[in-house]
């Protein structure tokens, strides 16, 4: 669904699903700019949350944010690299090799490096193409793995896990190391949200947890807005879902972007089929 009166005079729209793109309606909240924060200052980073809460979305934003600040910015998600055995390591580490070295527009041959030293561990190969692609010399780098869950019950993972830890860890001996951060971004299963599971298998880094909009602390005016477009009262209409959403970020702006198509009066019924009163 595309808005009229975007500022600028650009179009926007109400997207429900997947990463926000740049002519989107998105909503910073609080954790975008701490996110930012760490990772421009070489921390590393982790995003915990629910499914649908927008972290995706968020990382998409946070890697802008950050490449017109002069970062390098590499994302790679792992739910997408195959490998269900360990016959299938060498595959899963190619795959992923390759997709960073893709978006830092950098010539990698991935057959070819592999072969190079085909005796190495996985550890030692992780920490071989960090040294010789991810670390620069001049610039800051950052790398986002996203959907990280889907590596947790691979049994060759642990390796590279261990890898990115260790030079985490070697920043205290050498400075190149800092220019290198990672940001891992984990869905929780709705059992883990309720035991309130937030480990990751690093072990290191700072942990934010991804919540609901709070509309006392985040932005929500551009949900507003876009309603105003209809010819709605958007601040009306936007809490009035959120009275029923509780803020859930995808519930909010599928019943935003619907409620865009029906007149006023039938807001309400919306919102009471959609998701109870």
């Amino acid at each position: 669904m595309v808005m009229q009166g975007a500022p600028g005079g650009r179009l926007k729209r109400l997207q429900a699903g997947g990463a926000v793109t740049p002519n989107g309606v998105y909503v910073e909240r609080q954790e975008d700019g701490v996110i930012c924060d760490l990772l421009r200052s070489g921390e590393y980073c982790n995003i915990v949350a629910a499914h649908q809460m927008g972290k995706t979305s968020l990382m998409a934003n946070v890697a802008r944010r950050l490449m017109r600040d002069g970062v390098r910015i590499a994302a790679a998600d792992l739910s997408g690299l195959g490998g269900e055995n360990t016959n299938q390591a060498e595959s899963w580490y190619k795959n992923l090799f390759r997709r960073l070295a893709q978006d830092l527009r950098l010539t990698f041959d991935e057959h070819a490096w592999w072969s190079e030293s085909p005796d190495d561990l996985l550890a030692r190969r992780t920490q071989r193409f960090c040294d010789q692609f991810l670390v620069s010399e001049t610039a800051q780098t950052v790398v986002f793995l996203d959907e990280v869950e889907a590596s947790f019950d691979l049994p060759f993972t642990d390796e590279f896990f261990a890898a990115i830890r260790s030079l985490y860890e070697s920043r205290s001996t050498d400075p190149k190391y800092g220019r290198l951060a990672f940001c891992l971004i984990r869905g929780l299963s709705p059992t883990e949200e309720i035991e309130g599971d937030l480990t990751m298998p690093y072990g290191v880094g700072r942990t934010v947890q991804l919540g609901a909009f709070d509309s006392g602390r985040d932005d929500l005016d551009p949900i507003a807005q876009a309603l105003d477009c209809f010819g709605l009262d958007g601040q009306a209409v936007l809490l009035k879902i959120l009275s029923q959403t509780g803020g859930h970020p995808f519930q909010t702006v599928v019943l935003a972007s619907r409620a865009g198509e029906l007149q006023s009066d039938a807001i309400e019924a919306l919102v009471e089929a959609e998701i109870g009163s």
